[in-house]
């Protein structure tokens, strides 16, 4: 059984090191300056509070949504924990925020009261206000994906697939009807839903009635939305359907979702990416305290950094493809710009009445140097015929340009390898360099002076810092990292993983004075994330620090993610400027926790010992565990294995041995308590009785896409196993009984047909004949129903049409079932962790039928109770995510399951469950092993395994085996 890997996900942060120095009281920590550094960092201390500096951030990426608020323009922004509404350009903060971050907000329908509905990852919360109280309502097992309103409840699907309808107040309720996908209601009863086998409904009376219409869609539904008094279900193919008040439904066309709801407006004149606003902290800069500047799409803009609005706009002076960094200096701001991506240009007088002005165009792309004092310097030659040594051409204070290299330090013979890192540019035209080999020094071209740098730990993460910046440096970048005070010193920020701030005093000193969780620097300014969280401010290039208000949602990391001269942007809230508002004395309020919704619980199985404990150890050998087999069997080293399938974590027992074509496998056949260990032929040997084409190509591989257990015809007995290859299947037979003639051990099926390798389910019709369920996924999740035999492959049927709703990566497979007349069928259980149950049922599904509820998970039974042996029903072998029973002894370990795959062998109907088979995972026992270098104790992974009324604690692994007799019953509910 393959199941996926859950994804993992993490911010990408850059990490500052260096050497700690520079202590304060303030802080709160020791950071081990030298006796000479001066106590620079501070706390800020204002008379009076002062207004916060941030602004909610526009909604232009996946950190906050919007909703439309009563009245022109009110807008309410659910961003990180927070929650702001914005009324007449005035932002109001909630009172209250919640314990993770805010994932969703939508206005709850009139037939539920009113008010407003939230949602964070796990947990939904209600409020009469947009900014108002929160009340918990409940808290889902997994990550929320979709809210949505059914007539009479709230829907939810997760990540995992789970489903879930839940009441205002919290409680669990049924689905409006099983294997619902999708669902939306209006307060008027009209409805419109569809379920996880492609069918749609529709309703008029607030779900007391449901129509089917799926013959009137064009392809499988997709997706359902409410807007106002309208309800649309989208197909496939971007068709959309309308539910008219009478119940007639009506092609609207190809309607699309309504846009997401704009904090601000945009001005039409904007043809940028991004907002205004988050333009400005990436790449603009502020005119005032007020306004600031940028260039979009080639016109030079002016926008409000309180409102986001455009004050003007000069258009078409700049190439509308060049992409424009600003650069301030002392009497203008300065555009740096990329164009075509092959060449760059400057530009100058952008601040005054007049039109900006091309000033320098450099035809190669490259790198830009800014000091903090508007010097700036190409990482290149003036003209393009210059040949010289590193050189960079460094703007003059009348606007003319001047060339400097390292032309005058080569000229002697020991620094003929020498290059310049990075140059520093001065507003008075002025530049030097930092160069390297043989040494790191800082060279002045003017003087010709060159000053070793004092080497040391410092020295060593400024060479690092360059490296990681060189390799990481995009072919236009404005580095801003550098700069000269009016003393000598170069100050710096490090890059990535090289330090926080570097110093290089006249004399070639130089230290790392800070170390930072997080830092986001432009030229002067940075914010730095301190060890406990709090937030400090420079712009003096890190010569100080103060401790300043941090942003307003605490959920979220705290360091900036872009900034400029006028701001930065935290992606959920804008910092307007660099004010020294300090942190706020009180945290805000946090909502109190949701309770977890309701579940379905598993069943509970009663075992105890009934026997003596078995095993068999092998004593490991220097070539262990090489030459270890599955079990207490021992390999010859030409046999040893070349990729081991078998997995404590996983209920089934499987290994092969040698290469291809002499591999073997040896396994436990499923749902069998002697655990009877079983190695097949050679596979040279089984390929010279069957017709299979090119299965020694395919077994090359050594991989195996899947394994299942088959599902007999005989339910007395252990399943065979299946392996899916790329390209074929392979039945690995189960032990017969005594007496049987021997059956082959390994039967070779046919080719499935193209695109049908996704083999997912499979049950043994007769001894010639199987049958497999395979899955093709497009557009949409679609089942195959094949038979497989002597004579090749037939497809059978397909199953109904999925939807994208059903395609989640950790969802329980659908399997293929047999009827007592041998007809097939489809199981598909709930997708979540939970078993089917009332609330949400499993359903068997037939060809050319309406699908079916199958019994709750409550009413497992024996199969050889009396009831089971009367019914009739569906026979399968179902592969669930997480065990849906909980084995509960004290003599038997400590009686835990773990929370790893179940398989279990059933036969269901409408009244019950019959239980046939089941391996659930055990606790791991120790079993003593025999070493050269001594005796030690082993864990091994062991597995209830049961076939009838017969059941086992089972553990096999290289080399041990080890076997117990248990005697167990369901216990009654």
């Amino acid at each position: 059984m393959d199941l996926s890997s859950r994804a993992l996900y993490a911010f990408f942060i850059i990490v500052v090191c260096g050497v700690a120095a520079c202590a304060h009281e303030e802080l709160g920590v020791a950071m081990n300056a030298p006796a000479s550094a001066p106590a620079t960092v501070q706390a800020s201390r204002a008379p009076l509070p002062a207004p916060s500096p941030y602004i909610v951030a526009d909604v232009d990426d996946m950190r906050a949504v919007a909703l439309a608020l009563d009245g022109p323009g009110n807008v309410g922004v659910a961003v990180g924990n927070m929650r702001v509404v914005l009324e007449h350009g005035q932002q109001r903060f909630a009172t209250e925020g919640v314990p993770d971050s805010l994932r969703g907000t939508v206005r709850i329908p009139r037939r539920f009261g009113g008010g407003f509905l939230f949602w964070t990852e796990t947990s939904l919360y209600r409020s009469q206000t947009f900014d108002g109280a929160l009340t918990p309502i409940a808290r889902m097992p997994s990550y929320i994906e979709t809210v949505s309103f059914a007539p009479k409840a709230i829907f939810v699907r997760m990540n995992e697939g789970e489903r879930c309808a839940v009441s205002l107040t919290g409680e669990r309720v049924a689905l409006d009807f099983p294997a619902l996908a999708s669902i939306e209601a209006l307060d008027d009863g009209r409805a419109l839903a569809f379920d996880s086998f492609g069918a749609a409904f529709s309703s008029v009376d607030a779900g007391g009635h449901w129509t089917d219409v799926t013959s009137q869609l064009r392809s499988s539904p997709q997706h359902i939305a409410a807007v106002k008094d309208e309800l649309w279900l989208f197909d496939s193919q971007g068709g959309a359907l309308g539910l008219e008040p009478g119940g007639r439904l009506s092609f609207v066309g190809d309607k699309k979702p309504p846009e997401r709801v704009k904090v601000r407006p945009i001005d039409p004149r904007w043809q940028g990416g991004f907002s205004p606003l988050r333009t400005v902290f990436r790449s603009g800069a502020a005119l005032d305290d007020q306004t600031s500047l940028l260039v979009d799409q080639g016109n030079l803009v002016r926008v409000d950094m309180r409102t986001g609005e455009i004050v003007s706009m000069v258009a078409g002076k700049i190439p509308s493809e060049a992409s424009c960094e600003a650069i301030p200096t002392g009497s203008d701001i300065l555009f740096a710009c990329e164009k075509d991506g092959s060449s760059t240009l400057v530009v100058s007088h952008t601040t005054g009445s007049g039109d900006p002005v091309i000033e320098k165009t450099f035809a190669e792309n490259g790198t830009f140097y800014a000091s903090d004092d508007g010097g700036l310097a190409f990482n290149g030659a003036c003209k393009p015929t210059t040949s010289a040594a590193s050189p960079a051409c460094v703007r003059q204070p009348d606007g003319s340009w001047t060339q400097y290299d390292l032309s005058g330090l080569r000229g002697n013979a020991s620094f003929q390898s020498a290059t310049a890192l990075r140059w520093v540019p001065r507003a008075d035209g002025h530049a030097i360099a930092l160069v390297s080999e043989p040494s790191l020094a800082i060279y002045d071209p003017r003087s010709g002076a060159r000053v070793p740098l004092r080497e040391g730990e410092s020295t060593s993460a400024i060479r690092r810092s360059e490296f990681q910046r060189q390799r990481s440096m995009n072919s236009f970048t404005v580095d801003r990292l550098w700069s000269q005070s009016p003393s000598g010193t170069l100050r710096g920020w490090a890059e990535m993983w090289s330090g926080g701030v570097f110093e290089i005093t006249a004399d070639g000193h130089t230290r790392a004075p800070y170390e930072f969780n997080r830092l986001t620097t432009s030229g002067p300014y940075a914010l730095g994330q301190w060890k406990d969280g709090r937030l400090l401010q420079s712009t003096d290039h890190g010569a100080t620090w103060t401790l300043v208000a941090g942003s307003p949602d605490s959920s979220e990391w705290t360091a900036a993610i872009n900034c400029s001269s006028a701001g930065c942007d935290f992606g959920g809230f804008y910092r307007i400027g660099w004010p020294t508002t300090p942190p706020a004395e009180t945290p805000m309020p946090i909502a109190p926790q949701a309770s977890e919704v309701g579940h379905s619980a598993p069943v509970e199985i009663l075992c105890r010992p009934s026997g003596a404990i078995a095993s068999k150890v092998l004593e490991y050998t220097k070539d262990s565990p090489e030459d270890l087999g599955l079990g207490a069997v021992r390999l010859p080293l030409t046999c040893s294995r070349r990729g081991f399938y078998g997995d404590s974590g996983q209920p089934l027992f499987f290994r092969p041995s040698g290469t291809p074509p002499h591999r073997r496998w040896s396994f436990v056949a499923p749902f069998d308590p002697l655990g009877v260990i079983k190695t097949t032929a050679a596979m040279n040997e089984v390929f010279a009785t069957t017709r299979a084409s090119r299965v020694h190509d395919y077994l090359a591989d050594e991989s195996v896409r899947g394994r299942f257990p088959m599902t007999p015809f005989d339910p007395s007995r252990a399943s065979d196993l299946a392996l899916a290859f790329e390209g074929f299947l392979a039945q690995l037979r189960a032990p017969g009984r005594a007496g049987e003639a021997t059956r082959p051990p390994v039967r070779l099926v046919a080719q499935p047909p193209n695109g049908m390798s996704n083999i997912v389910s499979g049950v043994v019709l007769n001894e010639k004949e199987s049958a497999f369920l395979a899955i093709t996924v497009s557009r949409s999740i679609r089942e195959h129903v094949l038979s497989v035999g002597q004579n090749g492959t037939t497809e059978l049927f397909d199953v109904a049409p999925g939807t994208p709703e059903n395609g989640f990566s950790y969802r329980n497979p659908d399997v293929l079932a047999i009827g007592p007349d041998g007809n097939l069928a489809v199981i598909r259980t709930p997708i979540g962790n939970d078993p089917p149950s009332s609330m949400d049922p499993a359903m068997l599904w037939l060809n050319g039928q309406n699908p079916r509820v199958l019994a709750p998970w409550s009413t497992l039974t024996l199969a050889n109770d009396d009831a089971c042996r009367k019914d009739s029903g569906y026979r399968a072998t179902l592969q669930t995510m997480h065990p849906w029973v909980r084995v509960a002894s004290a003599d038997v370990g400590d009686g835990r399951e773990e929370d790893s795959p179940m398989l279990v062998r059933v036969k269901w109907n409408d009244k019950r469950v019959c239980l046939e088979g089941l391996e659930v995972r055990m606790p791991d026992v120790e079993v003593p092993v025999t070493t050269p270098h001594g005796t030690y104790p082993m864990s091994v992974g062991t597995w209830l395994v049961s076939l009838g009324n017969t059941f086992a604690r089972i553990g096999i692994a290289e080399g041990i085996e080890w076997r117990q007799p248990l005697e167990c019953s369901i216990v009654p509910r």
